[in-house]
């Protein structure tokens, strides 16, 4: 049992994975902030689309302390599309200065706390009308990156 639900888990950081790099591909944006945006658009979206594998692959049904090479490495895989463009801004000066990995986990925990939110069905009525996910989700990325922008002193 263990390896059928890790052997689905790294199908799911796989899809994952590449519907990350297919949003930031798209965006013609040279800008970080932009690529940044559409990759949250593109992990909502992939909720949207496969709640099932999301749970799997976050859901802690698989032990990460065990788990095989080909799913540590889809993981792997999947989270450096987030953190390749969050140590591009900060190298290009675009981002704050600060740890890459401290940066991305703050653009990562807000797409998939939105993304949990979604497929939960938690999110309140007043949300829920105000658009669609797509929409929300550019929307409350820009809050993020906006502060996460650097700033001249001044």
């Amino acid at each position: 049992k263990d390896a059928l639900v890790a052997a689905i888990a790294e199908e799911g950081f796989r899809l994952f994975a590449a519907q990350l790099r297919a949003h930031v591909a798209a965006c013609t944006s040279p800008k970080v902030t932009d690529r940044l945006r559409e990759m949250s658009v593109g992990y909502v979206a992939f909720a949207l689309e496969h709640p099932a594998y999301l749970r799997v692959i976050f859901g802690g049904v698989v032990d990460k302390t065990r788990a095989p090479a080909g799913l540590k490495q889809a993981a792997e895989d999947a989270y450096a599309v987030l953190r390749t463009l969050v140590a591009e801004g900060v190298a290009s000066g675009e981002l704050r200065a600060g740890d890459p990995d401290e940066l991305a986990l703050a653009c990562w925990s807000l797409s998939h706390g939105f993304a949990m939110l979604i497929v939960d069905r938690a999110l309140p009525q007043p949300l829920i009308a105000a658009g669609p996910a797509e929409a929300m989700t550019r929307a409350i990325s820009g809050v993020l990156l906006e502060g996460l922008a650097r700033r001249p002193r001044g």
